[in-house]
């Protein structure tokens, strides 16, 4: 794949199931019952290959052949995959902070321009009229939001435009993510000036369990994530300015 070809994303079954499956803390519960004994077992399997690689790598002097390098970058994919469903199916405690979702966002919005415009991408950060404060896990949603973006920067058609908003409405934080695909011969999809981007910026790879990652972490607040059917995609987040595990005893800290 050279560097103007885009990945091609499929269908994520994994992913779609698990979407159903962490808005419903039984069936979560069920799910992390089903899957941790498995995921131990993936894991002790798994490090017994790596020392096997490790070992044999040490002892070769250099010249193994490419497949080798093969059956470690697969490694690498099934460890992180394991990494991300035990995040997801683990219970997933909250250090609340008072502060405005917009104050999260502008901490993190010049690294998250910078991967979609690496890509000949846009991404608009839509600002409401007026911020409003509300309690939430900053550290959890920017993860969420990290990976997200760092998904959608590589998976996305060329040419996609896409528009991060948030609203607060009524006693609830509403946060938006829409995609739209617009011809690429226009001004703000230019290839970026090589001189701008970073040295030597690895390639990462793409992520499969991005949405039930950050459902879940909606979730942990006391919210949704809704998945619009469409070609493009298209998420809505909804959770309370004052998440119910606070009427629990959590603390809250301040701004």
């Amino acid at each position: 794949m050279n560097d103007d070809e885009e990945p091609q994303p499929s269908d994520d079954e994994l992913s779609l199931s698990l979407l159903r499956v962490v808005d419903d803390r039984e069936k979560a519960d069920w799910l992390r019952e089903v899957l941790s004994g498995f995921s131990h077992r993936c894991r002790n399997s798994l490090n017994g290959l790596k020392l096997g690689l490790y070992l044999t790598k040490r002892s070769s002097g250099g010249g193994l052949p490419a497949v080798w390098s093969d059956l470690e970058t697969t490694y690498e994919a099934i460890e992180r995959t394991i990494d991300r469903l035990q995040t997801i199916y683990r219970p997933m405690p909250l250090t609340l902070v008072e502060s405005e979702l917009g104050s999260m966002i502008a901490e993190n919005e010049a690294a998250w321009r910078l991967c979609f415009t690496e890509r000949r991408k846009i991404l608009v950060i839509d600002r409401p009229p007026s911020d409003c404060a509300g309690r939430f896990d900053p550290m959890l949603l920017g993860q969420g939001l990290d990976a997200l973006i760092d998904w959608r920067s590589q998976a996305s058609p060329r040419g996609t435009v896409a528009r991060l908003s948030w609203r607060c409405l009524g006693n609830r934080f509403r946060l938006g993510w829409n995609e739209t695909v617009q011809p690429t011969k226009q001004p703000g999809l230019a290839r970026p000036n090589a001189s701008t981007l970073p040295r030597n910026r690895p390639r990462q790879p793409i992520d499969p369990l991005v949405l039930p990652l950050l459902a879940r972490i909606i979730g942990a607040h006391s919210g949704h994530l809704e998945k619009d059917s469409g070609p493009t995609l298209s998420i809505q987040m909804t959770w309370p300015m004052t998440p119910e595990c606070l009427a629990r005893g959590q603390s809250v800290l301040h701004s």
